[in-house]
């Protein structure tokens, strides 16, 4: 998946770059592994597998949204995965 993405807080970016390396708690991968796996110590391809999975449940979002720009607080236990300290004043884009 080569869609990127532009994540900002308080009009900072916190990260511009594609859907799949954007940051995600270490215990989000874990816990996704353990749910598709049953593997609680992912090795490099169930972590890619992962984050796969969470850039496509992002994408999703998005497109049930029918947008480009989501307020990440309306969807906190969505993007509850999201490395960030907090999703108050959050903002996604799609890039195109």
């Amino acid at each position: 998946m080569n869609k990127k993405i532009l994540i900002t807080q308080n009009d900072q970016k916190l990260y511009k770059g594609k859907m799949v390396n954007m940051p995600v708690k270490h215990s989000a991968i874990k816990e996704k592994s353990v749910e598709l796996f049953d593997d609680d110590e992912p090795c490099i391809i169930h972590q890619s597998y992962c984050m796969k999975h969470f850039a496509e449940d992002l994408n999703a979002l998005f497109d049930t949204n029918n947008t480009d720009t989501l307020d990440a607080s309306l969807f906190a236990h969505e993007l509850s995965f999201l490395d960030v300290e907090s999703l108050d004043n959050v903002t996604i884009t799609r890039l195109k």
